[in-house]
């Protein structure tokens, strides 16, 4: 921890004395600590591999808490509050709010919003997450998980690794998603923005790297990258993904490719336009391949041209794969929105890549049948031509 109460009441930030080893030593001699949340004694470290901090003189659930934190993050925590302090505003560091029983790690006020910033560099149970964020939310708080930069994992030019955990810290910003990540080592900032899922960890996405120091409070809080994600990049993915999900050893389980199978279809040559990249897929765990697959086989798969689906049918078959467990969803408390409205862009990209047109407010027209590749070489001439013309509706 980095804020202690003294004998007398008065709360002690470590953060504030970076500079003044010396006060610290003579404030170690002279005077008793106490937790802000327990009120148990404490002890004040002086160390130089890790940065001065208190810690609890016996274990208890308060310090179990508490002193987890590692010396990476208990450095960047300290870090954003000096930040903080530079931008002009008057951040409170681990101050505990009896009205929601939590003590975020820094807490401020920003053109007249209350801010709870989480620094946050291990994963915690998803409803612990939940729990806080949603208590932030109902007291006014506007909350900020900052993930540590020891999460960042970047696997291409545009392509992220994300975990569960890391799904949850997501938030929007100009109608964009975004993760926000800082590592204390470099003092960089670093902000994934406009993801788009490609399997359960990987997605699409655009990438922003900035020093901390030269940064403004507002693109902070409201990052902002003006560029799109690569759809050639998107393309070359997808088609890994269907080689590599079709390879599995464990394949012959798999109830989609089950059905697939049953269908004498192959994951790798069906047609292109099932597995396009959709924002709100986010909300969707099982990878667009596979759910946009499953409306393929229950919603698609023998409408000839001139017929038409209802809107409803399509929602419905959708509910009945999540219902079976074989498409399963995401919970993000961060973000307004839900699997419906996945399902809405991936009909809006259908009608626009010709394949339906609407016949009224719920009904599409089938246009022409969707075309399932008879070779290897078959599939990448339809998806060269597809992906040549879905370039400009992508943008």
């Amino acid at each position: 921890m980095l804020t202690a109460l003294t004998e007398d009441g008065n709360l002690i930030c470590l953060a504030d004395y970076i500079k003044s080893q010396d006060k610290l030593q003579k404030l170690k001699q002279t005077r008793k600590f106490y937790c802000p949340g327990c009120k148990e004694k404490m002890i004040l470290k002086i160390g130089t591999k890790k940065i001065s901090h208190f810690a609890h003189y016996r274990i208890n659930s308060c310090s179990e808490q508490f002193e987890k934190e590692s010396a990476y993050h208990l450095s960047g925590k300290q870090q954003l509050y000096l930040w903080l302090q530079e931008q002009g505003l008057k951040p409170e560091l681990e101050v505990f709010d009896p009205d929601i029983r939590q003590r975020p790690d820094i807490r401020f006020i920003y053109q007249n919003q209350r801010f709870a910033l989480e620094y946050q560099c291990s994963v915690i149970p998803d409803e612990l997450f939940k729990k806080r964020t949603n208590s932030y939310l109902q007291h006014g708080y506007v909350p900020l998980w900052i993930l540590g930069g020891n999460f960042y994992s970047r696997k291409s030019a545009d392509v992220a690794s994300l975990s569960d955990f890391q799904y949850l810290c997501m938030t929007s910003h100009h109608q964009r998603t975004s993760i926000t990540f800082y590592c204390p080592t470099s003092n960089k900032m670093i902000f994934l923005q406009n993801l788009y899922p490609i399997s359960t960890r990987k997605s699409l996405t655009i990438f922003a790297c900035e020093s901390l120091p030269l940064m403004d409070i507002n693109k902070f809080i409201h990052p902002f990258l003006n560029r799109s994600p690569s759809l050639p990049i998107w393309q070359k993915e997808m088609r890994s993904f269907k080689q590599f999900y079709s390879q599995n050893p464990q394949s012959y389980r798999d109830p989609f490719l089950k059905q697939l199978y049953y269908h004498h279809l192959h994951l790798v040559y069906l047609p292109p336009e099932i597995g396009l990249p959709v924002a709100n897929s986010i909300f969707i765990r099982t990878p667009p391949a596979i759910w946009q697959g499953y409306l393929y086989l229950d919603c698609f798969i023998k409408r000839t041209p001139g017929e038409t689906i209802s809107i409803t049918s399509i929602y419905q078959a959708f509910q009945n794969r999540v219902n079976r467990n074989q498409i399963v969803l995401r919970e993000l408390p961060l973000l307004s929105g839900n699997a419906s409205n996945a399902i809405q862009e991936y009909i809006f990209l259908l009608e626009k890549c010709g394949y339906l047109t609407a016949w009224n407010s719920s009904v599409y027209r089938i246009n022409r049948q969707l075309k399932v590749a008879l070779n290897m070489m078959d599939q990448e001439r339809s998806e060269q031509a597809f992906y040549q013309n879905f370039q400009r509706i992508f943008q």
